[in-house]
C-alpha cells in the first residue's frame, strides 16, 4: 500500500510548455491527499526558488529540497541541512574565486556567482530559469553549490572534489554539488533517496510504501529507490531505465494516467 509520494518539479509536475501546473496533476494530487497519501516535493531546487513557484495550491506534506541535503516541513520552515565539511567548503570557494568555470555558491538567503557562461545560458533557458546575476560570495555559510559545465568537462572538475561531496547532473550544462554526510555513506544513500529515508522515518512510512515521479538524471537514484518509480514521458532514457514504470509525457496527463494506473486515485485515463 502507498502511503507516499514524491514528486520532482521541472518536467514532473512543472510544465515548462505550459509554465504551470497541467490540470489533470493538480487533479491527481488533489485526489492522493483525499484518499490519505501524503505528497512531498523532491527537488534539486533550492527554498528560495520554491518559494516563487505556483503550486496552485497544492500543500504538500514536505519538501526535500538541494537533492535531499536540505529538509523542509509542510510550512517550508527549514528541519535539516548537510553542512559541508571546512575542506570542501574551502575547495568550492576557490573554484569560486579562480573562474574557470560558472560556479554559483548557495547560501540558506543568497545565491552568489562568479560569471555566466554560454553553458549557462542554456542550462537556464531548458528551465525556463532566470539567469543568474553575477555577485560575489559575501562569507555565509554555503549549503549547496551549483556549477555549469558540459558532461564532457565534469571528470575535470570531480577531480578537485573530496569524496564528502557528490555532483549530480540536471541538465546538460547543469550539475548540482552537494555535500555527502557520514549517514548517507553508511546507507549508501546520497541524492534524494536520503531525503525520502528522513521523511519516511519522521512520518512513519517505509520504503516499501513510497512512489516516486521524476523526468532527469538527478531523479535516478529516487525512481530506484522507492517501492515504485514512475518516469514520466519526457524523461530522459537514464531516468526511464531506472523507473519500474514510464508514464504519457507530462502534458499528456503522465501524473493523472499513472495514478490511475497503480490504483492511487479512482478514474479513467485521459
Amino acid at each position: 500500500m502507498i502511503k507516499a509520494a514524491f514528486f520532482d518539479i521541472d518536467g514532473t509536475i512543472l510544465s515548462h510548455s505550459q509554465r504551470k501546473v497541467p490540470d489533470s496533476t493538480l487533479k491527481a494530487i488533489t485526489m492522493m491527499q483525499e484518499k490519505g497519501i501524503k505528497v512531498y516535493i523532491a527537488t534539486g531546487r533550492h527554498v528560495l526558488e520554491i518559494n516563487d513557484l505556483d503550486f496552485r495550491g497544492i500543500e504538500f506534506d514536505g519538501y526535500v529540497a538541494l537533492n535531499g541535503s536540505l529538509l523542509l516541513d509542510h510550512n517550508r520552515n527549514v528541519e535539516m541541512y548537510i553542512p559541508f565539511e571546512p575542506n570542501d567548503k574551502e575547495i568550492l570557494v576557490r573554484l569560486f574565486h579562480e573562474a574557470d568555470y560558472a560556479v554559483m555558491l548557495v547560501s540558506m538567503n543568497e545565491f552568489f556567482m562568479n560569471t555566466v557562461t554560454p553553458q549557462t545560458l542554456k542550462a537556464c533557458k531548458a528551465l525556463n530559469l532566470e539567469i543568474p546575476e553575477e555577485k560575489p560570495w559575501n562569507g555565509e555559510e554555503i549549503i549547496s553549490a551549483v556549477a555549469y559545465f558540459s558532461e564532457e568537462e565534469e571528470k575535470e572538475f570531480q577531480a578537485h572534489l573530496t569524496d564528502h561531496v557528490v555532483m549530480v547532473r540536471w541538465n546538460p550544462y547543469g550539475v548540482d554539488v552537494a555535500p555527502v554526510c557520514q549517514e548517507q555513506r553508511e546507507l549508501g544513500l546520497e541524492g534524494k533517496p536520503y531525503g525520502l529515508y528522513l521523511m519516511g522515518k519522521k512520518h512513519g512510512f517505509s520504503q516499501d510504501e513510497m512512489i516516486a515521479f521524476g523526468d532527469s538524471q538527478n531523479d535516478e537514484s529516487m525512481l530506484r529507490y522507492a517501492k515504485i518509480g514512475v518516469a514520466m514521458g519526457n524523461a530522459t532514457e537514464g531516468a526511464k531505465a531506472a523507473a519500474d514504470y514510464v508514464t504519457d509525457d507530462i502534458d499528456e496527463h503522465g501524473i493523472w494516467n499513472a495514478a490511475i494506473h497503480f490504483g492511487l486515485i479512482d478514474g479513467e485515463k485521459l
